[in-house]
């Protein structure tokens, strides 16, 4: 009864706040790659297009998480799918399953089909002629394939003119000391190599209202122009960190009863508002956490996090507290993705509703402070390590 009592206390005075700010939803700002919310980097578009109509084989789309990446390619394959055939790769993938997704864009005559007469694996040039439109690779997190993968895709181009083939990934993508590098016959062969940027501060602008105006279904933006540009300054025109930030300061003014953010005010708690993003209220969550969770074995419990997750878990079991520093040079990844993975862990980014089963366990982890240790140290949620400890 306490925590339903919790519960309906946050909720009401959630609710009570989006009735009186006029929003279809409480927070417009969290993480979502519906295409219809892209704003900006219409250069950076432009140049894939051309790339496209041009028939060329490889580009690639480098920069660090919470730059785009994923949203721009997912723009990409929304308006290019009535004229191409577009199969986008979100993980990283073997050779095999390239050329299983390649078969089922393959247009077999009928006694082919009858026959089950398909293109082998390594039939680059039949499998390119029953393939009836030009075809669009696209490949998320690239850094990540292996060599036979690239070496796949190097025979197929090859050996075919239908491809176009499109690598995204993180910079080390493309550095010279990076062992996730691509191979040196592809980096030769590249025909356009776009950095992501950050954005200016109309696009930061117009970031936000899109999002108030088709989530929230409001022309009441909360913050005005000055305030979303200053936001934007502050989070360094990264565009998942102008979100992060502006869903931390939703929650401020809900908490607060505020319906209007100006330049002042973030100036005034920007520290504050952000650094409480990264703390978790563990009163509340630790009594929900005990009221819903279910039965969840340490492999089910394991099987429905990321291969990533899964290694950052055991580490933080194993080890105890750990920094971000101490966790990227254990696990061999760079800060950055660790931090992302951390903000994924903590819940963010939509993570409930991607792994609904392990849902009521969230978050997974915690920050902390430690005196002497810069930035923050993170240890699992006592429910995380009680899943973990079971058979």
């Amino acid at each position: 009864m306490k925590t339903e009592g919790i519960e309906k206390q946050i909720n009401d005075k959630i609710e009570s706040w989006r009735k009186e700010q006029g929003w279809a939803c409480s927070d417009p700002f969290i993480h979502s790659t519906d295409v219809r919310l892209f704003t900006g980097f219409e250069d950076i578009l432009e140049k894939i297009y051309m790339f496209i109509e041009m028939g060329q084989n490889y580009a690639v789309l480098y920069g660090d998480y919470g730059f785009g990446k994923t949203m721009i390619l997912k723009k990409i394959c929304h308006d290019l799918l009535w004229k191409y055939n577009i199969v986008y790769f979100e993980e990283p993938v073997s050779r095999d399953e390239i050329y299983k997704e390649l078969l089922k864009n393959c247009s077999l005559g009928f006694f082919s089909r009858l026959l089950g007469k398909k293109p082998g694996i390594k039939d680059y040039e039949k499998l390119g002629n029953c393939i009836e439109k030009r075809t669009v690779l696209v490949f998320d997190e690239a850094h990540s394939l292996n060599e036979a993968a690239f070496s796949y895709l190097r025979s197929l181009s090859e050996n075919s003119n239908k491809f176009s083939i499109i690598f995204a990934g993180k910079p080390e993508i493309i550095s010279m000391e990076s062992e996730k590098r691509l191979p040196q016959y592809l980096i030769d062969r590249l025909k356009l190599s776009l950095p992501l940027r950050v954005m200016t501060d109309s696009e930061a602008v117009e970031l936000i209202k899109k999002r108030v105006r088709f989530l929230a279904d409001s022309e009441n933006y909360l913050f005005d122009d000055d305030a979303i540009k200053y936001l934007a300054h502050k989070s360094k025109y990264v565009p998942r960190e102008i979100l992060e930030n502006a869903s931390s300061f939703v929650e401020y003014a809900i908490e607060r009863g505020i319906h209007r953010i100006d330049v002042e005010l973030i100036e005034r708690k920007f520290t504050y508002v952000t650094r409480k993003q990264e703390e978790v209220s563990q009163t509340y969550l630790t009594l929900v956490q005990e009221a819903k969770a279910e039965v969840l074995d340490r492999n089910t419990f394991l099987k429905e996090l990321s291969p990533l997750q899964r290694r950052i878990v055991e580490a933080l079991f194993k080890h105890g507290k750990m920094s971000t520093p101490m966790l990227a040079e254990l696990l061999g990844e760079d800060s950055a993705t660790i931090r992302h993975m951390m903000h994924r862990l903590q819940g963010k980014y939509d993570e409930l509703r991607l792994r609904p089963r392990i849902a009521h366990l969230y978050p997974l982890v915690i920050a902390e402070s430690v005196k002497g240790v810069r930035g923050n140290v993170f240890s699992l949620t006592h429910q995380a390590r009680k899943v973990l400890s079971t058979d």
